[in-house]
C-alpha cells in the first residue's frame, strides 16, 4: 500500500502512533491478500436487516462531505463503520473505535501495530454484489458473438479480463458466466483464484449447451441426441466447468432462433 502525500495530519500524539492510509479512487491498490487490515469508512451497511423494513443494518456515521480537519476529528475519534480482515477473512464489523479497542482480542497472534489501517473518506462499505448472468468474453463487445477469425480465443480471453476487472471496480465480488466460448472463463477463473488476475469470483460454464444451429450454436456446444447431451455434460465437468448452462429454447440473439420454440424434450433435460 504506497502512502500518499495528501494525507491529513493531526497533533494529537495519539492519532500519530497509528497510521492511516488513503488510497487513490482509481482502484490501482489492493490489500496483497495475507495482512490483516482495519478498512474504515463514513458508515459500513453489515447485510444484516435493519430497524426499517427493506433496510439494511448501518453501522458508524461521519458527516457529510467532511473537511479535512473533520475527517482527522472523526478518525481520532473512531467514527464511523469499520470492517476487520485477516488475509481474505471478515474478522469483525463495528465501529472504528469498538474495533480498534479489540484488536488484540480479535487478532491475538498479530501485533495491532502492523495491521494496516486504510481510512475511505466520504464513501460506504457494503457487501459484494452478485452477478447471477453474464458472458464475461462477449460483455461489452457490439455482438453477441463477434467473429475475431484466427486470433478468437485471445480476443475472447483479454475480452473477458477486462469484463472482469470492470465488475470488480464496481463492487461485484462474485459473477457467474453462463456461456463462454472455448472454456475462457474457467481459465480466468483459475488465473483470479491463484492471485494471477485481479477479478471476481467466477462460477464458469463454459460454453452452452445448445442443439446443431440453435441457439448460441456459436459457442461450441451443440448436442442431438441423449448420448451427445451426455458427452457435453461429461466434457464440461473434465474441461471444469462449474455449472452447466442449457439452451431449452431459442433466443432473440441468434438467427433462425426463437425464444418461444422448445429445443430440447423434457427427457433430454
Amino acid at each position: 500500500m504506497t502512502d500518499h502525500p495528501t494525507e491529513p495530519t493531526t497533533t494529537d500524539p495519539e492519532a500519530e502512533a497509528v497510521h492511516w492510509t488513503t488510497p487513490p479512487t482509481d482502484g490501482g491498490e489492493r490489500l496483497d491478500g495475507r495482512s490483516a487490515a482495519l478498512v474504515s469508512a463514513d458508515r459500513v451497511l453489515t447485510g444484516r436487516r435493519g430497524q426499517v423494513e427493506g433496510s439494511l443494518e448501518t453501522i458508524g456515521i461521519r458527516p457529510s462531505s467532511p473537511s479535512e480537519a473533520e475527517v482527522v476529528q472523526a478518525r481520532t475519534a473512531g467514527q464511523g463503520g469499520a470492517v476487520l480482515l485477516r488475509g481474505r477473512d471478515i474478522v469483525a464489523v463495528g465501529t472504528t473505535a469498538d474495533l480498534e479497542g479489540r484488536l488484540a482480542e480479535l487478532l491475538p497472534d498479530v501485533d495491532p501495530n502492523d495491521v494496516v489501517r486504510v481510512d475511505l473518506p466520504g464513501t460506504t462499505l457494503m457487501p459484494g454484489l452478485i452477478e447471477t448472468h453474464d458472458h464475461l468474453p462477449t460483455s461489452g463487445t457490439d455482438v453477441e458473438y463477434p467473429d475475431y477469425g484466427p486470433h478468437e480465443v485471445a480476443r475472447l480471453t483479454l475480452n473477458a479480463v477486462r469484463a472482469a476487472r470492470e465488475l470488480l471496480s464496481e463492487g461485484v465480488t462474485s459473477v457467474q458466466s453462463l456461456g463462454a466460448r472455448h472454456y475462457v472463463d474457467v481459465a480466468l477463473r483459475d488465473a483470479v483464484d491463484v492471485g494471477d488476475l485481479r477479478g471476481p469470483r467466477i462460477i464458469a460454464s463454459g460454453p452452452q449447451i445448445t442443439t446443431t444451429g440453435g441457439h448460441a450454436h456459436h459457442a461450441g456446444g451443440a448436442a442431438d441426441s441423449l448420448d451427445e447431451i451426455r458427452h457435453q455434460v461429461r466434457h464440461h465437468h473434465l474441461m471444469g466447468a462449474d455449472t452447466i448452462k442449457v439452451m431449452a429454447t431459442g433466443g432473440f440473439m441468434t438467427d433462425g432462433s426463437a425464444p418461444w420454440f422448445a429445443q430440447f424434450t423434457t427427457e433430454e433435460l
